[in-house]
């Protein structure tokens, strides 16, 4: 199994990478113009985002099978609390 692995990366770089370097080398130029922040602000853009669009479903939706309509079991809650550790992470480091 490991040999065939090996088979299929050499076959990937000799026949797809060349393509793939001249194909994607002016975005990978572009990238490389940007400040290192940015990167920072994409990824902390992105936990924000999927938070907000979680926390645009219904009532009904979230609690859609629960015993009751217990606060600690409102899941636009859980959302926050779990995105927010990356999001912390993301900034001060």
């Amino acid at each position: 199994m490991i040999r065939l692995w090996q088979a299929f990366g050499d076959w990937m770089r000799a026949h797809i990478a060349p393509s793939l370097k001249a194909t994607l080398a002016p975005l990978d130029a572009w990238i490389n113009t940007l400040p290192s922040w940015m990167g920072t602000v994409c990824a902390v853009g992105l936990f924000v985002v999927a938070g907000l669009v979680l926390s645009t479903l219904s009532r009904s939706y979230i609690y859609l099978g629960a015993p009751d309509q217990a606060r600690w079991r409102d899941l636009r809650i859980w959302t926050w609390l779990v995105l927010l550790p990356y999001i912390i992470i993301y900034i001060v480091f």
